[in-house]
């Protein structure tokens, strides 16, 4: 920075880091005194915008110089009853946006890490749900093959992915309770047996306190009550029959009904 009068000489000085100055006066080879002039100091950037000045006397501009670039300023002060004076200032941009650029540079490792960090957690959350779904893939892969030998143990810390693993192992259990049923029921001669272990192999595959099993009798064309299901024991009961044209009974419209599930009450079936 520099501030100098009209003929070019040196008023204040200050060159880099260093504090400013007022230059002293010097004495030429003619004898004759004078302050020194910008054009004698190693100041090419503050020379080429004194060379540069505008004729409105103010401009800023960028210049590159010395394999840098600058950003200058000169400005005309006016000093009533006096000469005017022009104020020249230059400084390079990595100086003059440094604190700039370190934040800049900050932001860009922040963000970085950031990223970093992002994809390391994408990675891991993404295993972490993967691998019970490659798992369930196997388990859905043996229940294809009839293959119901081990339980499904898959344990997962997405609510979801561990609710389909259990609704898995509910279906591979209660499929597998199906096909022990078939087998034992193909293997029981005694018909009385037959009835009673059916009833009760159906009331605990669906969790159910109580259950009726009916037989329909096509001679009497009536549904009759054979066992009852309660507290986990099968118990016989009373002929109690339904007729089948008494349409206004639950039993009789789940018998007629095209769906394969009905809902029916406790007190219904108690008509």
């Amino acid at each position: 920075m520099a501030l100098i009068d009209s003929k070019g000489q040196l008023l204040s000085w200050q060159n880099g880091n260093q504090s400013a100055y007022k230059p002293q006066i010097v004495t030429r080879l003619d004898g004759t005194q004078s302050m020194p002039t910008l054009k004698e100091q190693d100041a090419p950037v503050l020379n080429r915008i004194n060379a540069l000045a505008s004729s409105d006397g103010q401009n800023s501009q960028a210049l590159d110089m010395i394999g840098k670039t600058w950003a200058t300023y000169q400005s005309n002060i006016q000093v009533p009853g006096g000469q005017d004076l022009r104020i020249l200032i230059a400084s390079p941009h990595d100086e003059l946006l440094a604190s700039i650029i370190k934040m800049r540079k900050q932001s860009i490792a922040l963000f970085a890490l950031l990223l970093v960090i992002g994809l390391i957690l994408t990675i891991y959350f993404s295993r972490l749900a993967s691998k019970p779904l490659k798992q369930l893939n196997n388990e859905a892969s043996k229940i294809a093959r009839f293959d119901f030998k081990s339980p499904i143990n898959i344990q997962s810390r997405i609510k979801e992915i561990a609710d389909l693993s259990n609704s898995m192992s509910s279906m591979k259990s209660t499929i597998r309770s199906f096909l022990d049923i078939a087998s034992s029921l193909a293997s029981e001669t005694n018909y009385d047996k037959l009835l009673a272990r059916v009833l009760q192999e159906m009331s605990e595959i669906t969790d159910a306190k109580s259950g009726i099993l009916y037989l329909y009798q096509p001679q009497a064309n009536t549904m009759q009550v054979v066992r009852v299901y309660v507290d986990h024991q099968v118990l016989e009961c009373d002929a109690h029959s339904i007729s089948m044209m008494d349409e206004s009974h639950p039993v009789i419209l789940a018998c007629k009904s095209r769906s394969s599930i009905c809902q029916l009450k406790a007190a219904d079936l108690a008509r």
